[in-house]
């Protein structure tokens, strides 16, 4: 059985052999030994390049990353999720506000959410008329007032985070491009830091201008912390003396409101030279001025129950308040101030949250696009030799064949007279127009004179040209969308692409208090009747009452005067201020220069600071310094432009096979139909 099966097998290659060595599909019914040699090696030379090249063909396209442009339209978030680092999305949106996708929440110091701040511990260490009978550094004079400003400056700092949060949320962010979740959460933090940085700068900025206002018009507090009042009755005479009071360490509120000493319960028994501290509150202050004096305090005593316990038994009280938590985490330390405390806005954390599938919507991208290397699959393998099969055939086809006639030409007998070039190429003209008149590409043995099969073949020709040609014309006509990567640009070169591309290049935001000015400019004191206590009255500026108005005023000279010097300076124009003669006539100052103001010399000092008193807003922008911190890594841009002549040659030869092969079966076609046409003309006709 095994001896049968080896023979078979030897049989059967011998009949392969033998079939390859005389395999010869360049054979022609030329009988001419020579000519039956070169189509013979043609043959097999064919087949070891058709081979070479096939092989060739196979490992480059499976083997050989290659880079792909893949457009998703309108592409969901889900899918958005799985596509690459390298995908470019335009969004239909050019700027999507802040307040779309993200939110801010903030954790302020316990104390702002605490009992120290509320109406009931206020009312509860609150000694009401009694509180100017204590010593000026007495808590129970001060210490309701403090956690009243206390309060509000919490207020205060929750109301102008909110304001500038909600700016913060109308801020759009303009990008006409998709931005990485990674990308745009560090753009965010970039900016939220920004706005951590500007926040408490602009919140102590205030705070800065508040106490200046309250000292620059020497404003006065009614607990009687700043003025030491003295009333004296002898010998029918009567008198009362107004000084500003003089603290331990010798100084004054005369020049300077933030004078502070220790607070705590002194024994008020005793003479004010005689003063007994009974006990200090640890880190806390009194002063001149309530809000001041909180300022420079710390809040050590309110982390300790037993310290509140002892603040609580000076006071005829039932209530009891928990201390501050001790162990919670906060990035204030007890001894900080309060001022230090506020120049972060009491602000323990600011948490962002952003929600990149909301951003992803707003953003609504068109399209995204994105280039992958990647091996071709086995299916594109074999379309991509398919649609190269045809050409590589007919270039082979047409190549091998000549070139093998022309290095192995038949030596020629030199008894052969010469033929002139002249002849040859009359020769060769008719030769030619012989074989295009006898060329049969469908040849049939059943008709001697293929009549019918040479019009078949120019009607193929003919169709083949025209597609051709058609082909060829639509191919260096059209324009097709090309994508251009540039590593690592200078900015040279990005100016040159920005100018011819800019569409689509891309290179991978205290009137109710009724203060009393030292300067007597709104209240007045005056003794009652019968001499026994002192009372205020305020001023009259033309028929206009302090104790209604604030910006009551009268000119005096070229400027006003009023309740405050603050109000009246307000409501005063710089028309004095532009006179050389009003300011100064000895010119030791001199006026001011009308000529370089956009301002009115009529304005008020008040419309002019309405504009922040600026004249003008100039800024110098470097492009040159912007493009350097950028550094782009790489610039991709599009175009649409005509194939050069190797996409073009490449383009029609994978089109051909199909071409000559979709051109025979219609010929073949209208050869049936014309000859049924004849047979059914001439019925006799074979």
């Amino acid at each position: 059985m095994s001896y049968l099966f080896s023979s078979y097998i030897i049989s059967t290659m011998s009949q392969l052999l033998s079939y390859v060595r005389k395999l010869n599909i360049f054979q022609t019914k030329d009988e001419d030994k020579h000519e039956y040699k070169n189509t013979l090696i043609s043959t097999r030379i064919y087949f070891i390049l058709m081979i070479l090249i096939l092989l060739g063909l196979i490992l480059s396209l499976s083997v050989i990353p290659q880079m792909t442009t893949i457009t998703i339209n309108s592409p969901t978030y889900e899918q958005m999720k799985t596509f690459p680092l390298n995908v470019q999305c335009i969004c239909s949106r050019l700027s999507i506000r802040y307040g779309t996708f993200l939110t801010l929440t903030t954790d302020f110091h316990q104390i702002c959410s605490s009992d120290f701040i509320t109406h009931r511990w206020i009312e509860t260490i609150y000694s009401g008329r009694n509180s100017t009978h204590f010593y000026s550094g007495d808590f129970r004079e001060i210490g309701s007032s403090q956690f009243q400003s206390l309060s509000s400056l919490c207020f205060l700092s929750r109301t102008n985070l909110e304001d500038n949060l909600n700016s913060f949320y109308d801020t759009s962010l303009i990008n006409s491009q998709l931005i990485f979740e990674n990308l745009l959460q560090t753009t965010i933090e970039s900016s939220i830091e920004q706005l951590k940085m500007i926040l408490p700068v602009s919140f102590k900025s205030q705070l800065n201008l508040m106490n200046k206002l309250i000292f620059g018009n020497q404003f006065l507090s009614g607990l009687k912390t700043i003025l030491n009042i003295k009333y004296f009755h002898e010998n029918q005479t009567s008198d009362f003396f107004i000084n500003y009071l003089i603290y331990q360490n010798s100084t004054s509120c005369l020049n300077d409101y933030s004078i502070v000493i220790p607070s705590g319960f002194y024994n008020i028994q005793s003479a004010d030279e005689q003063m007994n501290l009974l006990f200090e509150i640890p880190g806390f202050r009194s002063g001149c001025l309530p809000i001041n004096s909180l300022l420079q305090s710390t809040l050590e005593c309110f982390y300790n129950q037993t310290c509140i316990n002892i603040i609580l038994s000076y006071y005829s009280t039932s209530e009891t308040f928990q201390s501050l938590n001790p162990l919670q985490s906060s990035i204030f330390t007890k001894e900080m101030t309060i001022q230090s405390m506020l120049n972060q806005m009491m602000i323990e954390e600011l948490i962002l949250n952003i929600s990149y599938e909301n951003y992803f919507h707003e953003c609504a991208p068109i399209s995204c696009s994105y280039s992958i290397n990647r091996r071709n699959n086995f299916l594109m393998v074999l379309i991509q030799l398919i649609s190269l099969l045809s050409g590589l055939k007919l270039i082979l086809e047409n190549l091998i064949p000549n070139f093998i006639r022309f290095i192995r030409k038949p030596k020629i007998q030199s008894s052969k007279p010469k033929i002139s070039f002249s002849m040859q190429f009359i020769q060769l003209k008719s030769n030619a127009k012989t074989r295009l008149i006898e060329l049969n590409l469908f040849p049939n043995e059943n008709d001697p004179h293929n009549y019918s099969q040479r019009i078949g073949t120019r009607f193929y020709v003919f169709i083949l040209l025209i597609s051709l040609t058609s082909l060829t014309i639509y191919s260096s006509i059209v324009k097709e969308l090309t994508h251009e990567i540039i590593s690592n640009p200078t900015e040279f070169v990005y100016n040159e692409l920005y100018q011819k591309y800019s569409t689509n290049l891309n290179c991978p935001f205290t009137e109710n208090n009724q203060l009393i000015s030292g300067y007597a400019t709104n209240w007045v004191y005056e003794i009652n009747e019968h001499q026994t206590y002192l009372h205020t009255l305020p001023m009259m500026y033309n028929q206009c009452d302090c104790g209604l108005s604030s910006k009551c005023t009268k000119s005096l000279n070229e400027t006003k005067i009023g309740c405050y010097p603050l109000e009246s300076f307000l409501q005063t124009t710089f028309q004095c201020f532009y006179n050389q003669q009003c300011i100064d006539s000895t010119k030791t100052f001199h006026a001011l220069n009308y000529s370089t103001s956009r301002f009115n010399r009529n304005l008020t000092f008040e419309s002019i600071l309405q504009e922040l008193m600026v004249e003008n807003y100039s800024f110098e922008l470097s492009y040159e310094k912007y493009f350097n911190q950028c550094l782009p890594s790489t610039c991709t841009y599009s175009y649409i432009g005509y194939r050069n002549i190797i996409d073009i040659i490449t383009f029609l030869i994978g089109l051909y096979g199909g071409l000559m092969i979709l051109s025979q079966w219609m010929t073949v076609f209208l050869l049936e139909i014309y000859k049924c046409r004849i047979q059914q003309i001439h019925p006799d006709t074979e």
